[in-house]
């Protein structure tokens, strides 16, 4: 009167499983340890430059943010105004620049180094924080969300009289 019955699954869900396991982990070393290029450099995008602008984001108390284009005096008042995102409206740039000013503060990085808005030959459009490294291809999110930066670029272009 044994009351264990034996459970029997199926070898091949077994295999498959321990298969999908090991590939993940093999997968995850290789990026952990740089076999696999997982960063975007300037050698990826393979492209010239076609305009840039370097700029800095600015929050302010009613919930807007100022995106000012970075002065190479090191910025502050004469950093001249680009655009100003209203309270409540491009949700993309915040939570983009949310990321990378938390990654900022974890390496002890203050919000004075610029970051820069570069438009490539090949129209893709990227974003760059110029204090870690970190370089973000805009297009990957889409042509709405990509088109805020485009949006940038082409104010400060204006704002700048076209000379950059």
């Amino acid at each position: 009167m044994s009351g264990a019955h034996e459970i029997v699954f199926p070898r091949p869900v077994l295999i498959g499983a321990a298969a999908l396991l090991s590939a993940t982990i093999v997968l995850a070393t290789m990026g952990g340890h740089g076999a696999l290029d997982l960063t975007m450099t300037r050698d990826t995008l393979r492209s010239e430059i076609v305009d840039s602008i370097d700029v800095r984001f600015l929050d302010r108390e009613d919930g807007a943010v100022v995106v000012l284009a970075a002065e190479e005096t090191g910025g502050g008042a004469d950093d001249a105004t680009v655009m100003v995102l209203d309270p409540g409206t491009a949700g993309f740039v915040r939570g983009l620049m949310r990321g990378l000013v938390r990654e900022r503060r974890q390496n002890g990085i203050g919000a004075e180094p610029p970051f820069r808005i570069t438009q490539w030959a090949d129209q893709r459009l990227s974003l760059a924080d110029t204090a870690t490294g970190r370089t973000i291809v805009l297009d990957a999110f889409g042509a709405t969300n990509a088109g805020v930066f485009a949006d940038m670029l082409a104010a400060a272009s204006t704002n700048q009289g076209g000379q950059k």
